[in-house]
């Protein structure tokens, strides 16, 4: 879209309908946003939502945006559940694509941990065995890989993104309740999630349409209505194996 005073924003107006409102994503100026949609647009840190959908879909596409439905926006659509078919692929990319014993170690020993589950729950540790690994580099960034069982150090591997990872660690923790619980805590019409680790992108995305992170939380809670409750236990629960456990 060509802004007045000759400005291109290339980022196509997105708009992602949620219930009675939807979010959108612009690189559009909200006051220049809302004149073009031709509607009131209200934004909270990094979100802008509208409440008036009424000949909502007319207006994104008079600026040449599209509405996306919230799992394609979030990339729900495109990403498989946490679950042992997902483990199974993992192996085979590293029947085929492995990577050398060590071949990541060239600017010194790194110091590998293990996603471990056992019944009291699931965490990184310094291990000789797992299949699920993490190590900081020197310069401060991480490493992720998958093995058949032994560090990267030692044993052939293959490299994750750390949406793979994080999706791993929800695979591996399904087996052990203590590891998947999703603890759901009720006031009157307010609920809040508590869920046990840093979440895949797409989930994140997704539960960030429908729920707010509480702060300070590093998004390990959020609050969301109790009318949403359902929707979102469910779809965190089938996708992640999650556990629900209310109190």
């Amino acid at each position: 879209m060509l802004n007045p005073g000759g400005i291109l924003y290339a980022t196509p107006t997105r708009v992602v309908p949620i219930a009675k409102s939807a979010r959108v994503f612009s690189s559009l100026p909200t006051r220049a946003l809302a004149k073009a949609l031709g509607r009131d647009i209200s934004a909270e840190g990094a979100a802008r939502t509208t409440t008036s959908v009424d000949g909502l879909i007319e207006a994104v596409e008079s600026v040449s945006g599209v509405m996306v439905p919230p799992e394609a926006w979030a990339g729900l659509d495109r990403s498989a559940n946490a679950d042992e078919a997902f483990l199974e692929r993992l192996n085979q990319r590293l029947k085929w694509q492995a990577l050398g014993a060590g071949s990541l170690e060239k600017d010194g020993a790194l110091e590998w941990r293990a996603w471990t589950v056992t019944p009291e729950g699931a965490r990184w540790r310094r291990s000789s065995e797992g299949q699920l690994w993490w190590a900081r580099t020197r310069f401060g960034g991480h490493h992720r890989a998958w093995t058949a069982s032994a560090s990267p150090a030692t044993s052939p591997f293959v490299t994750l993104s750390p949406d793979d990872a994080d999706r791993a660690r929800f695979a591996l923790s399904r087996e052990v309740e203590a590891a998947s619980v999703l603890r759901v805590a009720r006031s009157g019409k307010r609920v809040t999630l508590e869920i046990p680790g840093w979440l895949p992108r797409p989930e994140y995305r997704w539960l960030s349409l429908h729920a707010a992170c509480v702060a300070d939380s590093k998004g390990m809670r959020w609050e969301i209505s109790s009318d949403s409750e359902d929707q979102i236990t469910k779809l965190l629960a089938e996708r992640l194996g999650l556990v629900v456990e209310a109190t």
